[in-house]
């Protein structure tokens, strides 16, 4: 990615973004990066900075679709560290704790 398109990911993920741990099937926890919003091309760029994660979609009780891209493991892990200084101090203490624990 380029500078450009670093700064809108990390906008995008400031506003929008999740950064957490899930537990898997044998208990162990991966890194996750999620984003889910209703403006469909917001996500389809999204998705492309991030390597084409697959886009979910559901209705919410408004009419409206929510579609959702989530990467996780080692693409979460670069993602995060790859946007760290872009991000703010909260975003950035998040991805400290789930990072080191």
């Amino acid at each position: 990615m380029n500078n450009i398109d670093n700064a809108w990911l990390a906008g995008l993920l400031e506003g929008e973004g999740c950064f957490y741990k899930a537990p898997n099937t044998n208990g162990n926890k991966y890194l996750v990066v999620q984003i889910a919003m209703v403006d469909k091309d917001i996500i389809e760029r999204a998705a492309k900075l991030m390597g084409n994660p697959a886009i979910c979609s559901r209705q919410l009780p408004s009419g409206k679709t929510c579609y959702q891209i989530r990467i996780t493991g080692a693409k979460a892990r670069e993602l995060m560290q790859g946007l760290y200084f872009l991000l703010g101090q909260r975003r950035r203490a998040k991805i400290d704790s789930i990072i080191n624990t």
